[in-house]
């Protein structure tokens, strides 16, 4: 349904984004499971509903700051150190000034923060690479391209938690993108 936004990359209209993203789900809720869905999956789509109206609210607010969606489920292929790489990136927005940020949607429970789901400071170990390769293959596809953000587009369970956060690699002596890559090179 989040696709959905990609049609629409101006709107900054709160409600009409929302009524787009719910009538996707129902459309696609009616094509999966029939105009008749089980009372568990009436309890799951209720829970989307939800989940896409916060996500509307979200984007809506970008849009006005000036992020414009540029592409999703986008498949990406790169070489690090003679490994394939495959990403298929759930949405690049691009800002008026020129940066970029690569999202990546997340529907847990609760809306861990990049950083935490990647890097455990305490021991100072990658524990996930993800966002970081997201990066690194988006920089190597696109050489001297504008800056390359990464994040996440957070849909929690707690609806009012919805929020697009970056993995800030700068907030620790500006070496965390390095060593997310030298991590990779090492499980290469």
């Amino acid at each position: 349904a989040l696709r959905t936004l990609s049609r629409h990359p101006d709107l900054a209209d709160e409600d009409a984004l929302a009524g787009l993203l719910l009538a996707e789900l129902d459309r696609l809720a009616r094509q999966q499971f029939g105009a008749r869905p089980a009372l568990v999956l009436l309890v799951q789509l209720n829970s989307l509903r939800q989940r896409l109206r916060a996500a509307a609210k979200v984007h809506a607010a970008s849009v006005r700051e000036g992020w414009q969606l540029i592409a999703v489920e986008e498949k990406f292929e790169a070489e690090l150190d003679g490994l394939r790489l495959r990403a298929r990136i759930d949405r690049i927005d691009r800002h008026p000034d020129g940066r970029l940020r690569i999202l990546d949607y997340k529907t847990t429970d609760s809306g861990k923060a990049p950083l935490e789901a990647h890097f455990r400071a305490n021991s100072g170990a990658w524990t996930d690479l993800q966002l970081p390769l997201y990066r690194y293959v988006y920089e190597q596809l696109h050489p001297g391209a504008a800056p390359v953000s990464v994040g996440y587009f957070n849909l929690p369970k707690s609806v009012a938690e919805t929020r697009i956060e970056l993995l800030d690699f700068d907030s620790r002596d500006g070496g965390l993108y390095t060593s997310a890559i030298e991590a990779a090179r090492t499980v290469v």
